[in-house]
C-alpha cells in the first residue's frame, strides 16, 4: 500500500535532520513538500474528514462582524494558509486556534456596538498578541515570562473563559436565537453530550485504553467531528438545521476564489483600509493578548513534550523543535491576521488533537517517514479542503452547531486545566474571584483584580516555611 509520496531529496541518512534550506536567521529552515519532506497519505485522509472544524470559524467571524457568508470563508482560508508557515520554516507542531481565549475575545467585541469599532478591537487583539510573541520569541524570554504568572492568576484566566464560553449565546443563554441552547436546543444537546463524551468521558477513555474496541480510537482521533455529525442528524430530524436553500459561494464553481473576499478586508477590515486603531481601543486589547499569550504558552509546553517523546521513539530521525522559533512564526501569523485578515480565534502555537493524533501514528512505526512530513501534509490538505466550494456547501449548515459545540467544549476543558493549577484554599479563591470578575466587569478589570487579590490573600506577609526554602 501507497503511504508516502516524495522526491529522492526528501531522504535522511540514519539518525539526521530532514533535508532542508537554512535561512541563518530565527534558526529558520525552508522546507517543501516532496523536495524536503514526504507526503503522507494517511494524513491526507485525516486532514479531509477534520477540515470541517474550519466552519466553527467561519461562524464567528459572521456573528461578530455581520460580513458575508464569502468574505468570512476567504478570511479563514488566509488563517489556514498562515498554518503552513511553520512546516514551510521548519516548525513542527500542528497549529491552530488559541481556543480558550475565543470566549474572552468575543465578550471583548460584544462590548462595541458598533461594528467598525468591533473591527479595530479585533485588529488590536490580533496586533497585540502579534507584538508580545514576536518580543518574546526575538528575546528568548517567553519561558521566563510565562512563568511570572502565579498559577492562582493563570486559573481565574481559564476559568474566566469557560464561564464566558457556556454562559454565552452559543451556550446557556436564553438570548440566542440561531445557536446555542436556546436557538438549536435537540441538536445543541445531542451534540455537545456527544462532544463532551468523546473527548472527556473516564469511560470512552477506557474504550480506547483497552483496545477492544476500534472504533472507539476512531473516533478519538476525529475530535468532536462525529458528534457535530450526529448533532446534524438531530437537528436535520428535528427541523432545526436545514440542508436545503445552501446559500452560494460568490463566484465559486467548484474551487473557491478568495481574492474578491481579500480585496474586501484589506479596504474594509485591516490596518490598511481602516488605519491604526485609536489609542483606547488598543489599550483595552492588551489585557485579551496578554491572557491569551498566558493561555498559549501552555499549548507550547504541550507541543514541546510530544515532540520529546517522539523523539524517544524514533531515534531514527533528529527533531529540531525551537520554542523560540515557533514564538517567531505564531507572532508572525497575528501580524499578518492584524494587517490584512483579522481573526476572531487568533493564531495559536498547537492544535492538540491532531498533534497527539499524528504523532502517536509517527512513534508507533516508521510507516511515517518524518513528522514534519506527517504536520505539514495534514496542514496543506486541510487549506486545500477549504478552496474546493461543494465541500464548504455540504457543511455550511452546520456552523451554528459547530459554533456551539466548539465553545462548550472550550469552557468544558478551561475549567478542568484552571482548576487542575490550583492546590490551596486561597488560590482556590482568587481563581474564582477573578474568573467571575473577568466574565462580569471585562478582561481589564478582571486581570487588575486578580493581581490585587494576589498580592493580598498569596504575598503579602506570607513567608515560605524553611522546608519550601530547602526543597
Amino acid at each position: 500500500m501507497l503511504l508516502r509520496l516524495m522526491l529522492p531529496s526528501a531522504k535522511r541518512k540514519h539518525g539526521e535532520e530532514q533535508p532542508h534550506i537554512p535561512l541563518k536567521i530565527f534558526n529558520l529552515k525552508l522546507r517543501l513538500p516532496f523536495v524536503h519532506y514526504a507526503w503522507e497519505i494517511q494524513e491526507t485522509i485525516q486532514s479531509m474528514a477534520i477540515f470541517v472544524t474550519a466552519i466553527a470559524a467561519i461562524a464567528f467571524i459572521q456573528d461578530n462582524f455581520y460580513v458575508t457568508f464569502t468574505v468570512a470563508l476567504g478570511i479563514t482560508i488566509f488563517h489556514d494558509m498562515m498554518y503552513c508557515l511553520h512546516q514551510l520554516f521548519g516548525d513542527i507542531p500542528l497549529c491552530g486556534w488559541i481556543t480558550p481565549s475565543i470566549p474572552l475575545t468575543v465578550a471583548y467585541l460584544q462590548g462595541f456596538e458598533y461594528i467598525g469599532d468591533r473591527m479595530d478591537a479585533m485588529i488590536a487583539v490580533c496586533f497585540s498578541v502579534a507584538v508580545i510573541f514576536l518580543f518574546l520569541g526575538i528575546s528568548g524570554l517567553g519561558k521566563r515570562l510565562a512563568t511570572l504568572v502565579p498559577d492562582c492568576m493563570k486559573a481565574g484566566i481559564l476559568i474566566g473563559a469557560g464561564i464566558a464560553a457556556i454562559a454565552g449565546t452559543h451556550g446557556l443563554s436564553r438570548a440566542a436565537t440561531t445557536s446555542g441552547l436556546a436557538g438549536i436546543p435537540i441538536s445543541w444537546s445531542v451534540g455537545v453530550g456527544a462532544s463532551l463524551f468523546i473527548l472527556f468521558a473516564r469511560g470512552f477513555k477506557q474504550m480506547k485504553a483497552s483496545g477492544d474496541y476500534k472504533f472507539a480510537n476512531m473516533l478519538g482521533k476525529a475530535g468532536f467531528i462525529p458528534a457535530l455529525v450526529v448533532g446534524g442528524v438531530a437537528g436535520v430530524i428535528a427541523g432545526e438545521i436545514s440542508w436545503a436553500n445552501l446559500e452560494p459561494i460568490e463566484g465559486a464553481a467548484f474551487f473557491v476564489n478568495p481574492f474578491p473576499a481579500w480585496a474586501w478586508t484589506l479596504e474594509n477590515f485591516s490596518i490598511f483600509g481602516r488605519g491604526f486603531p485609536a489609542f483606547g481601543i488598543l489599550l483595552g486589547a492588551i489585557p485579551i493578548a496578554i491572557m491569551a499569550y498566558t493561555i498559549a504558552y501552555g499549548d507550547i509546553i504541550v507541543a514541546a513534550k510530544t515532540i520529546e517523546e517522539a523523539q524517544k521513539a524514533r531515534p531514527d530521525e533528529k527533531l529540531d523543535h525551537d520554542v523560540n522559533r515557533t514564538h517567531i512564526i505564531v507572532g508572525f501569523r497575528n501580524l499578518m491576521q492584524a494587517l490584512f485578515n483579522p481573526m476572531v480565534t487568533l493564531s495559536g502555537p498547537l492544535w492538540a488533537g491532531p498533534q497527539i493524533a499524528v504523532t502517536e501514528r509517527y512513534k508507533s512505526s516508521t510507516a511515517m517517514h518524518s513528522l514534519i512530513g506527517g504536520t505539514g501534509t495534514f496542514n496543506i490538505v486541510k487549506l486545500i479542503c477549504l478552496l474546493i466550494a461543494p465541500l464548504i456547501m455540504l457543511v455550511q449548515p452546520l456552523m451554528p452547531l459547530a459554533m456551539g459545540l466548539t465553545m462548550m467544549i472550550a469552557g468544558f476543558a478551561c475549567f478542568y486545566m484552571g482548576l487542575g493549577l490550583v492546590k490551596t484554599d486561597q488560590e482556590r479563591g482568587i481563581a474564582g474571584l477573578m474568573g467571575v470578575a473577568i466574565f462580569v466587569l471585562g478582561a481589564t478589570w478582571g486581570l487588575a483584580l486578580g493581581i490585587v487579590v494576589t498580592l493580598l490573600v498569596n504575598v503579602l506577609g506570607y513567608r515560605k516555611p524553611k522546608e519550601e526554602e530547602n526543597a
